[in-house]
């Protein structure tokens, strides 16, 4: 029986079993074996990505601290629906506009962060008062679906819309707009377009 419980339990890789001591109701002792499972990891929310994060500064997932959270790579993929990806403001900063179907399918790395690495990212896209966390469709390279949320700028100036689209963002992209670290800004106005 041990042998079938190990193997439904795919002890040891999955869970191990260990054992433990318990007291039972009448208050005596036992030491029984119990599975436990030992990668447990936070749940995670999956968040996509439209920028190349490896392409500029200290910007982006990678660079993140671990103390920051977790932050694991699910893979590459494309929304279902068209979105306005524009350049603009002085610093050239990547803007994903929420106006839906309108622009291009976004290009983006998917990534499953947990809470603590949630609220830096909030934080850092300063969610929800400028950029909005939003639920999106996305297709996987390998074909599956999944729905991870992104950060959109709600409030826009129209003419922001007059701009080129991007599908995807690489700061030296054939754009010629490269990403300007903006820590001299004194306040939001600054960075908009």
């Amino acid at each position: 029986m041990r042998d079938f419980l190990d193997d439904f339990e795919s002890h040891p890789s999955y869970y191990r079993r260990i054992e433990t001591t318990v007291i039972l109701e009448d208050g005596s002792q036992m030491n029984p074996w119990i599975y436990f499972l030992l990668d447990f990891k936070p749940e995670l929310l999956d968040l996509v990505t439209y920028e190349d994060y490896n392409s500029y500064g200290d910007h982006g997932l990678p660079y993140v601290e671990r103390e920051k959270g977790i932050a694991e790579f699910v893979g590459k993929g494309q929304t279902v629906d068209k979105w306005p990806l524009v350049i603009s403001s002085k610093y050239n900063i990547p803007y994903l506009l929420n106006k839906k179907d309108f622009g291009k399918r976004i290009c983006g790395e998917i990534y499953s962060v947990d809470d603590k690495m949630r609220d830096f990212l909030d934080d850092f896209e300063s969610h929800p008062s400028y950029y909005r966390r939003i639920e999106t469709t996305v297709i996987l390279e390998d074909g599956s679906q999944m729905n991870p949320w992104m950060y959109f700028l709600l409030d826009f100036k129209p003419e922001l819309l007059d701009l080129v689209t991007y599908e995807d963002y690489n700061s030296y992209g054939d754009h010629g707009l490269p990403y300007v670290e903006s820590e001299q800004t004194s306040s939001i106005d600054d960075m908009n377009g």
